[in-house]
């Protein structure tokens, strides 16, 4: 643990922050002090006498770490090149057995880089994947190199979308919006369906089996759906 936290505060930089209350792990101990850096697992603090002291970082109480972590500055932003001097230097991946909406955000990925780049992209499924460790991957959707790359999209809200890049990896995916689910109607056996704006119903009324029933309420019969306007 002590190895882990040396490691992530190595590169925080000397900070000239306003003194605060800082606590040991068991909450009984407390001093107000001034951080002044993090070296090799320890946090140095400048009392307000001027004195400077040097606290193990797992020491501390998990609010105090979590403050030191936010002073640790930012990564480095990955640049990934998707096309390079005229050539394709990226893959748009998707799972396995791609849903619909999948492969037409893959698609038309494909097209939009095509046209500001003059470049097709190639398409490939995960599991056909065969690219180098040079070679950017885009991951479309959710898949099993999604998964162990550490997203689910199946834990955001509906109607989110994740853009992270992990590595050489660039990462599109959401969770849609559940779709309305409408059974369809079950007919009685005495409809005649002409088309799907076109039908009669011997039980429908003013309409006779075989009677078209163009022109007439569509709402008659019982087994039309109206707000689909289909069966």
């Amino acid at each position: 643990m002590r190895l882990a936290l040396t490691a992530f505060f190595a590169l925080l930089l000397t900070v000239a922050a306003a003194g605060r209350e800082w606590k040991d792990s068991t909450g009984q101990y407390a001093i107000e002090a001034e951080l002044v850096k993090v070296v090799d697992g320890d946090v140095h603090l400048r009392r307000p006498d001027g004195s400077v002291i040097a606290v193990p970082i797992d020491r501390l109480c998990m609010a105090d770490q979590q403050f030191l972590r936010s002073q640790a500055p930012a990564p480095a932003p990955v640049a990934l090149t998707l096309i390079r001097e005229g050539g394709a230097a990226s893959v748009i991946v998707t799972n396995g057995r791609p849903k619909e909406a999948q492969a037409l955000a893959a698609a038309e990925l494909q097209e939009h880089l095509r046209l500001m780049s003059g470049v097709t992209l190639p398409i490939v499924p995960e599991q056909e994947l065969q690219a180098d460790a040079d070679t950017v991957l885009i991951l479309v959707g959710q898949s099993n190199r999604v998964s162990q790359l550490g997203v689910d999209t199946t834990s955001l809200e509906p109607e989110s979308i994740v853009i992270k890049t992990v590595g050489n990896a660039l990462i599109l995916a959401a969770r849609m919006a559940a779709a309305a689910r409408t059974s369809a109607p079950a007919r009685c056996g005495r409809c005649t369906i002409f088309s799907r704006t076109n039908w009669a119903c011997a039980g429908s009324g003013p309409a006779t089996l075989g009677e078209s029933s163009r022109g007439r309420r569509r709402s008659a019969c019982p087994h039309w759906t109206s707000r689909k306007r289909q069966w």
